[in-house]
């Protein structure tokens, strides 16, 4: 296992300007998605600092080249940029209120799904402590992180978002800025999952009402073409 203490010293600023093509990158929240996501900028070539609350989920990481980080405040020491990727804000907030001097003038990127407001909040709270922020939503399955198709909507400072936009391609080649209203990305987030899953429902729903008064899928389907065109 890669450990930061055997990799030099990542979180000084030279160590920064080393590589300005791939320059480090913290991914904070190793889930399903943050693997993806670190995984992604791995593949791209950048060094990549790793942390999660259970180390564990770090290991296979660690053997594709990643650091991996003992503590929060060591990952996000590590580069300019950190990525955080987990359950709810709540959690985010519970790992980066503690370390919020370690993250001034740094950039946190939130992919972490909530409300709105709950963006706002955090944005907030990040220009309070001289954090550069951007909230994101990623709009792609994990299948797809660091594909070309892969839909990844930020919102925050337009400034920070050009900045980074060359690092933040990495994970999804359809990335972009919609607004600087910290909280437009999750408004997004929580308007398209709201039509992905009513429709989801829907087809479910459908063919269980019909096949309860004996019509088949076959003797619906003509019909439910015909009004899938209503405006």
């Amino acid at each position: 296992m890669t450990e930061m203490t055997q990799r030099g010293n990542l979180e000084s600023d030279e160590g920064n300007r080393a590589n300005d093509k791939h320059p480090p990158v913290t991914v904070i929240g190793l889930g399903p998605m943050g693997r993806a996501l670190a995984g992604a900028f791995l593949k791209a070539g950048h060094p990549t600092i790793v942390w999660n609350r259970s180390a564990g989920k770090a290991e296979a990481l660690a053997d594709q080249g990643a650091v991996l980080a003992k503590t929060a405040a060591e990952a996000v020491a590590a580069s300019r940029l950190t990525i955080v990727c987990v359950r709810d804000y709540d959690a985010v907030h519970d790992i980066v209120e503690p370390i919020g001097e370690g993250l001034r003038g740094r950039t946190l990127v939130n992919l972490t799904s909530d409300s709105p407001i709950r963006a706002r909040q955090t944005a907030e709270w990040a220009a309070g402590h001289g954090i550069d922020y951007l909230d994101g939503a990623i709009m792609t399955p994990i299948t797809t992180i660091g594909q070309n198709s892969a839909t990844v909507l930020y919102s925050g400072s337009k400034a920070v978002f050009e900045a980074h936009r060359s690092v933040l391609s990495t994970i999804g080649g359809a990335s972009v800025h919609l607004s600087e209203d910290a909280g437009r990305a999750a408004a997004y987030d929580v308007s398209l999952l709201d039509m992905y899953w009513t429709t989801i429902s829907g087809y479910m729903n459908a063919p269980a009402l019909a096949k309860a008064e004996n019509i088949s899928g076959k003797e619906l389907l003509p019909f439910a073409q015909g009004i899938s065109g209503i405006p």
